[in-house]
């Protein structure tokens, strides 16, 4: 599995259609989301290609419980015993505490193509401690820091994750997409299945209002420059 450096220190590893990050920091490896089931497996190659071991993970952050992004959590919290961040209101479904909640399919695209992304995600995946519930706006003293922003919709405890140094680079999560054929950077994922779509676009104009140079995402490429400027010009659109 190859690993890609988006910048500096920050590697994509992508896996089918989904993405994990890896950034590197001082005391090692911080990993934000694990994929798929057997996503552990992948990650651990990608970091192979590195010249890294998923043992020098030394934190992994989770955007939100969707089995694409947390399908390979318990494995890899095996492998390297690491500690698990997730949101407060994500957090049972990821520990197997609740069920996931259903998401909500009210607009035409929803409709359309959200029972296929949901079959995609049916297989539920293994439960994982979570040892630490992460708060809105925190500052993880971790990479040089990275700044969490609660970002509901998707799912109501998603977050993404503001890495504050070389100009900043947000890890998006699904609070937002930027596929090829679908204009950037729109929030879409969330109105494809999403939990609450109001508070999605909220989130999505929050995003817009921070400062970073790059994004990247769970679904699709980065961008790797002006990025919170495309934010800023897709909310603007939303909101004619």
């Amino acid at each position: 599995m190859k690993a890609t450096m988006v910048v500096p220190g920050v590697y994509r590893i992508l896996q089918g259609f989904v993405s994990a990050y890896v950034v590197e920091a001082d005391d090692g490896l911080v990993l934000v989301d694990c994929g798929e089931p057997k996503g552990d497996e992948q990650i651990a190659a990608g970091l192979l290609r590195m010249g890294r071991q998923a043992a020098e993970i030394r934190h992994i952050l989770v955007t939100h419980h969707h089995p694409d992004h947390v399908g390979g959590l318990a494995a890899m919290v095996r492998r390297t015993g690491a500690p698990v961040y997730v949101h407060p209101v994500d957090a049972a479904a990821v520990s197997g505490a609740r069920a996931r909640m259903r998401p909500s399919w009210n607009s035409v695209v929803a409709r359309i193509l959200g029972p296929v992304v949901a079959r995609a995600n049916s297989t539920p995946p293994e439960p994982a401690t979570v040892d630490v519930e992460l708060a809105d706006g925190a500052q993880l003293p971790m990479a040089g820091g990275i700044r969490v922003v609660h970002t509901p919709g998707h799912t109501l405890g998603h977050v993404s994750f503001l890495l504050e140094r070389d100009g900043g680079t947000l890890i998006v999560g699904d609070a937002a997409l930027n596929i090829a054929g679908i204009r950037p950077a729109t929030g879409r994922m969330a109105e494809i299945v999403g939990e609450d779509v109001t508070a999605a676009g909220e989130s999505f104009r929050r995003l817009a209002e921070l400062e970073f140079d790059n994004a990247v995402f769970g679904h699709g490429g980065p961008i790797r420059s002006g990025a919170s400027e495309r934010f800023r010009q897709a909310a603007a659109r939303r909101l004619r």
